[in-house]
């Protein structure tokens, strides 16, 4: 079994996250949707609008580094809840790239919706990620796409999720597992 690792933020250094990727593979494996008219919301193409999960409370992402080897890493939603407050008080939402390249920066997105599910006060996520298990503490936000090659590449499918970019602490942590069977 490979370690794992809580990733935590602090609010008084440089850690959390600063920019979003729009990447062909998510991490968090949670693609996202781009409205269009086949949508059950009826949203039209020209809009340009795409949603998607941002961070994932509680799943389990495999990394591989070269301090300590691979392993998998996860945010719990106290601690989404944590970098997203960051986030906006640093005014990072519309710091957009493509696939992690400092160098495709994108200038025409915006991101105007952002929330987190939270089935106690009855905020869920569209129902098009139903099928993606999502937990409460997960963040979904959605961009205005405005940049023509941008929302093109989005249409064509070569971009399939959100991908965040930061700094984060690194907690090992041992879940506990059953062993026992059923016979």
């Amino acid at each position: 079994m490979l370690p794992i690792y809580k990733l935590t933020i602090n609010d008084n250094d440089d850690t959390g996250v600063d920019y979003n990727a729009f990447v062909d593979t998510p991490a968090h494996l949670k693609a996202f949707i781009a409205f269009n008219e086949s949508m059950p919301y009826k949203f039209k193409e020209e809009q340009r609008i795409v949603t998607g999960v941002m961070m994932s409370a509680n799943t389990l992402i495999y990394r591989n580094s070269p301090d300590i080897g691979e392993h998998q890493v996860f945010f719990d939603a106290e601690t989404i809840k944590q970098i997203v407050l960051k986030f906006f008080k640093n005014s990072f939402g519309n710091n957009v790239n493509k696939m992690h390249n400092e160098n495709d920066k994108v200038k025409q997105t915006t991101m105007f919706e952002s929330y987190f599910i939270d089935s106690k006060r009855g905020i869920n996520a569209p129902i098009e990620f139903e099928k993606q298990n999502l937990q409460d503490g997960t963040w979904i936000a959605s961009y205005k796409v405005e940049d023509d090659k941008l929302w093109s590449e989005v249409k064509s499918g070569k971009f399939q999720g959100f991908s965040v970019e930061g700094i984060f602490d690194r907690i090992q942590v041992n879940l506990k597992t059953n062993n026992k069977q059923k016979m």
